[in-house]
């Protein structure tokens, strides 16, 4: 059974046989057309492009927007100055417990989410010193929220540090991390709050679309509801 799903993955292009070890598959070209299908027609993606562009163009940062996907966040889309190489990027997968985007992220969530979120990241949230219990979890997460950005010195690699406010894309869903990323000695010399400020023009455009695009989409709906 097992090797019949394999060979109808291999016939669609989803996985290849990895020629280095017998037996074994890898994600075949299909995947790599997929996920640009999924970038290019994703409309909250493409609001996020010409924002994103204009912030690592005046910043030569690396620039993210990132998603909270269950128990984890992942990186939906990146821009680059000069393709420099890469530590995090679209659909790179990151802990939920540390980082910039994951903070702005759980700091907007409703209390009841990010109570269930604790109990799920105590743990490491007390190994990084982040919160030794539920009460200074929310607590902190509540001044996080209050002062709309999150600075990451080294969090989740010490060779980088970041800065993350949030985009809310959809008033059904949880928001998005808007981040700009470099190296942590750089950002020993750099003015943190014109960061935040740009950040925050930047988002506040890319959600009055989205607003837009959202009133429409429901007006439609309620128009072939009439209909």
């Amino acid at each position: 059974m097992a090797y019949r799903y394999l060979k109808e993955l291999v016939e669609v292009g989803l996985l290849k046989k990895a020629h280095h070890q017998v037996g074994s598959y890898v994600l075949g070209s299909k995947v790599a057309l997929l996920d640009y299908v999924a970038r290019e027609s994703d409309p909250w993606v493409q609001l996020c492009i010409p924002q994103m562009r204009e912030v690592v163009n005046r910043t030569e940062m690396l620039c993210l927007i990132t998603a909270l996907e269950g128990k984890s966040c992942i990186d939906i889309h990146h821009e680059s100055y000069r393709n420099e190489g890469l530590v995090y990027g679209r659909g790179c997968p990151r802990a939920l417990s540390a980082g910039s985007s994951a903070k702005i992220i759980l700091a907007n969530l409703t209390k009841k989410q990010q109570i269930e979120y604790y109990q799920y990241l105590a743990e490491d949230l007390a190994k990084n010193g982040f919160a030794e219990d539920e009460a200074e979890f929310i607590s902190k997460l509540r001044q996080i929220k209050k002062q709309g950005y999150y600075i990451s010195q080294g969090e989740l690699h010490p060779e980088f540090s970041s800065i993350s406010v949030p985009v809310r894309y959809s008033s059904k869903e949880a928001p998005w991390a808007f981040t700009v990323l470099a190296s942590t000695n750089r950002f020993e010399f750099i003015d943190t709050q014109k960061i935040v400020e740009m950040l925050k023009r930047s988002t506040d455009l890319i959600e009055q679309q989205a607003l837009q695009i959202e009133t429409d989409i429901n007006y439609n709906i309620e128009a072939e509801k009439i209909n």
